[in-house]
């Protein structure tokens, strides 16, 4: 406070200023971890004074240990990886031209190399920062500590950024294995659940992203000036989810205004939290129960499995068991009296083919046949027929034993 009215006696500080912030670094050098406090006191247009702080913390060193070299290692190989897997994605829609893009999971795949590129450009350019306020910090560092301020907030920026691309590209990525695993029933059903519910799912959307923002511009301007988690729209709305995912500090609304804070509270979990996330899971659960012809390709993953065991020396035992004594008996009388059915009906239908005269005997008869050139001969015409009986009899009890 001392500060404070230093600057209000030398006329820094009148009833026109607007904003006034305040930058402190600290350094931890047994972690070697850099951290920025920032305090600033905006004067609204309606009179009152809006406080804020925050505080980041970050890392300027980058590599100086062993593992931090095998990082670097680990990062190169990542990046020529990287480089192979774009070219041959090129190279495909090269070949086919747009019609690459009518999959979805092509469209999916290159997002996440768009996220991946996009990661490795703010890491190089969080690398350059950290190097150069690394180097303002050398020089600005004297006989008795620091003699000029530097300003770490852009290296504290780029540190941020790289945090919130990484994760997004690490979302994308991890949806993108459910390509790999689209064959069994289960992922596949899921993942025809958007496709089901998604004229319900369009018409919720825009249900709930109306009330989501008029809570999110309610919740900032009651709370901003109290709570810390409601002090910009970025942490209102991260309050607001972990409210709709259940958790929430109903002690800290009702401590910054006893009277609008129950009131926010109570229609925001009667609303969101408890009839449209209900109709949301009612959706969902409408598309689950409903009949799905999913295509997934299960022998794929059953020859990929018995592959992996075979290479590995593992085989699966066959799964006909072996019946001695009178069951074993029953089926085979079973397959003889099909196996005669069989034959009845054949022999039945060349009888019914074949002419004859008499059961049992061969008959030769003559019939004239004409040729182009009108001349006469006569053309063998043999009728057979034969009988065939099966007998069955029961297997005595020593062949059953044999």
């Amino acid at each position: 406070m001392s500060f404070i009215n230093a600057l209000k006696d030398s006329e820094y500080l009148d009833k026109y200023t607007e904003s006034f912030t305040i930058d402190i670094n600290f350094y931890d050098p047994n972690l070697k971890l850099f951290s920025v406090v920032h305090m600033a006191i905006d004067h609204s247009e309606i009179g009152s004074l809006m406080p804020e702080a925050k505080t980041t913390l970050f890392r300027l060193f980058q590599y100086e240990s062993a593992n931090d070299y095998t990082s670097l290692f680990l990062h190169i190989v990542f990046t020529l990886l990287f480089l192979v897997i774009h070219f041959k994605e090129v190279k495909s829609v090269v070949d086919t031209g747009w019609v690459y893009f009518t999959s979805p999971w092509n469209a999916v795949g290159w997002f996440s190399l768009i996220c991946t590129a996009t990661t490795i450009s703010v890491f190089i350019k969080r690398y350059a920062v950290a190097a150069d306020t690394l180097a303002l910090v050398a020089r600005s560092n004297g006989d008795l500590g620091f003699q000029e301020f530097v300003d770490l907030t852009t290296a504290a920026w780029w540190d941020a950024c790289f945090k919130h691309v990484l994760g997004i590209t690490v979302f994308i990525n991890t949806i993108s294995l459910l390509r790999i695993v689209r064959f069994s029933q289960t992922i596949g059903k899921l993942l025809a659940l958007p496709g089901i519910m998604k004229e319900e799912i369009l018409s919720f959307s825009v249900v709930a992203v109306v009330a989501f923002t008029a809570f999110i511009s309610s919740g900032y301007l009651v709370f901003g000036s109290h709570i810390e988690s409601y002090s910009d729209l970025y942490q209102t709305t991260y309050a607001l989810f972990e409210m709709m995912l259940g958790r929430f500090f109903a002690n800290e609304m009702l401590d910054s205004n006893p009277i609008t804070g129950p009131i926010f509270f109570s229609t925001f979990m009667i609303c969101i939290f408890i009839l449209l996330m209900n109709f949301l899971m009612t959706i969902i659960c409408d598309a689950i129960s409903a009949d799905v012809d999913v295509t997934h390709d299960r022998e794929l993953a059953d020859h990929v499995w018995r592959s992996f065991n075979a290479m590995l020396g593992f085989h699966s035992p066959p799964n006909n068991q072996d019946k001695a004594g009178e069951p074993k008996l029953e089926e085979l009388q079973a397959n003889l009296r099909l196996l005669q059915d069989g034959l009845d009906e054949s022999l039945d239908i060349c009888n019914s083919i074949l002419p004859r005269d008499d059961r049992g005997r061969v008959n030769v008869r003559t019939r004239k046949c004409q040729t182009r050139a009108s001349q006469k001969q006569s053309c063998p015409v043999i009728d057979t027929e034969c009988k065939v009986t099966i007998h069955i009899e029961p297997a005595s009890d020593t062949d059953s034993e044999v």
